[in-house]
């Protein structure tokens, strides 16, 4: 037995017997054991991530051999390196007991992967016992200087400020974006006054559905994208059919499977419930006729009719209204953006050379991170602080129709040409010169054809099912999609480049590991999505 005042040092010349944990960051084990002597079951309870270099608590839960708890005990934690010599770099403390036979340890540190052992003396009079445990901390993954300068390229402080869209003067005004939320979850605006913006942009599923395909009025043919930093890049939809988060934003209204109602409807709505909004932000609300009621280029063949009808002049008014609906949205969505992830703030230690990096991701998701940057080839469309490339490929995902496969990018570019409300639209505040995607687009390249938009992997593991219609279940279906890349024979253009019309994508040879670890590193991109402009760091 020992004796109260002779416990510590017991426990400091107990033989040492205990592992220590994988170090990067690793999903430590519940460590349970019956000490030496038979007097008590001990069981540690180390942090789920174990860092590497800062001090972190962890917790130490004793009972009887039986499983009664032992309240009131006196507990003692040492430890150290047997294979270096050395004790542990910090003397832990047990601060309280938050329940009965549970003791929290604070000051418990780590400075070097290998195998540590950790003592736990537990004092109950008329019994005391010492026992051992063993934690295995890996090494860190190490990152050569390639990649690390891969991975400052991705962090989200990286991303520039948002330069104003040219085509929309209102989008910077707090009371654009004010009356845009407020347009975003009007479910008036619809045919059957139950479909708003926010029906498919869910705020709680980062503003889409987690459905395979949109449902509103009907059943779209593409999965909802998200919208946080939506307007980053030149394109929206996943064919890019069009050129501005405004004109994003106006498309579904009038899609009959969506909101399904019609341009003159819409203006009629905000003259009734937002007049003075729209007159504070956008000038005089114009005068509306009499009749028609319902009228739209776009809708029944009544209301295409009823449209056709109209004096152009009043047409333009009231695709002026719509377009301002449109711009007022978007002042909203421009707002919408994710905050930093333990990618980012990974990224961000690595970049500045400290230490606590190789305790942010574990050795997995390190592991996966280095498949994407390399062997997996993901980062070459997965590029930059958004992880896209703002492009679109062909990568033979299965259509949803063989004998109808979804035309994806060479119709939208096709339609975003011919759109009313794009770049060099009558609707549009940019001048000519500011629409150079629009003025040079290409259109015409094979490789257009079956090619859907690069989404931004931001918070991609919690978006499942996957693709542009929602054919991948899940993360591991997609990894195992691009590593076997089905009909990966590529069409040669005129120009002898191999892509076009065939996939764009070649098999990689991925072990199972590795799919495994690149699905986990997928999951350090998560993290919320929230309104307003960045916190400054």
């Amino acid at each position: 037995m020992v004796r109260p005042g002779r416990a510590r040092d017991f426990l400091a010349c107990a033989a040492l017997a205990l592992a220590v944990v994988p170090a990067a960051a690793f999903a430590a084990p519940v460590l349970s054991r019956t000490s030496p002597n038979g007097h008590f079951a001990v069981t540690l309870l180390p942090p789920a991530r174990i860092p590497l270099h800062d001090i972190h608590a962890w917790r130490v839960k004793v009972a009887t051999p039986g499983g009664v708890p032992v309240a009131g005990a006196l507990v003692y934690v040492n430890g150290g390196m047997p294979e270096h010599g050395h004790g542990l770099p910090t003397r832990p403390k047990v601060t309280r007991e938050s329940a009965p036979g549970t003791y929290e340890i604070e000051g418990m540190k780590f400075t070097m992967p290998g195998r540590w052992e950790v003592l736990i003396a537990v004092q109950k009079l008329p019994d005391s016992d010492v026992t051992a445990f063993e934690v295995v901390i890996a090494p860190p993954v190490e990152f050569s200087s390639e990649e690390t300068a891969l991975i400052a390229s991705l962090r989200l402080s990286r991303l520039p400020a948002r330069r104003a869209d040219p085509t929309n003067a209102h989008e910077g005004k707090p009371a654009a974006a004010a009356l845009g939320k407020r347009l975003f979850a009007d479910p008036r605006f619809s045919a059957n006054g139950r479909v708003a913006c926010a029906t498919c942009h869910d705020a709680a599923l980062q503003f889409q559905d987690g459905k395979p395909r949109g449902e509103a009025i009907g059943l779209t043919a593409r999965r909802t994208m998200p919208l946080a930093f939506a307007g980053r890049g030149p394109w929206l939809f996943w064919d890019g059919r069009k050129d501005s988060l405004w004109s994003q934003a106006l498309a579904p209204l009038e899609d009959a499977r969506e909101h399904g109602i019609n341009r003159l409807r819409v203006a009629r709505l905000v003259k009734a419930h937002y007049r003075a909004d729209y007159r504070a932000i956008f000038g005089r609300f114009p005068d509306l006729p009499e009749s028609p009621q319902d009228a739209g280029p776009l809708g029944t063949a009544e209301e295409m009719a009823a449209w056709e009808s109209m004096p152009p002049a009043t047409r333009a008014a009231v695709s002026r209204v719509f377009a301002h609906v449109g711009k007022a949205i978007a002042a909203w969505e421009a707002t919408l953006r994710h905050e930093p992830s333990r990618f980012d703030r990974f990224a961000e230690a690595l970049a500045r050379g400290e230490r606590r990096a190789a305790s942010i991701l574990d050795e997995e998701e390190a592991n996966g991170l280095k498949v994407f940057l390399g062997k997996g080839q993901c980062i070459t469309c997965h590029n930059g602080p958004l992880f896209t490339d703002h492009f679109f490929h062909s990568t033979r995902v299965p259509p949803l129709e063989a004998a109808n496969p979804d035309p994806g990018r060479a119709a939208g570019a096709k339609a975003v040409q011919a759109d009313e409300f794009n770049c060099l639209g009558p609707f549009s505040d940019a001048k000519p010169d500011a629409c150079r995607e629009l003025r040079f687009i290409n259109a015409i390249d094979p490789v257009l054809r079956r090619a859907f938009k690069t989404p931004s992997l931001r918070g991609v593991a919690e978006r499942a099912p996957y693709m542009h219609a929602g054919q991948l279940a899940t993360l591991e279906a997609v990894v195992d999609h691009y590593a076997r890349a089905p009909e990966s024979t590529p069409v040669t253009t005129s120009r002898g480049h191999g892509h076009g019309s065939g996939s764009e994508l070649q098999p990689v040879a991925l072990t199972d590991g590795e799919r495994r670890d690149l699905v986990r590193f997928l999951g350090t991109l998560s993290s919320p999505v929230v309104q307003g402009p960045a916190r400054r760091r």
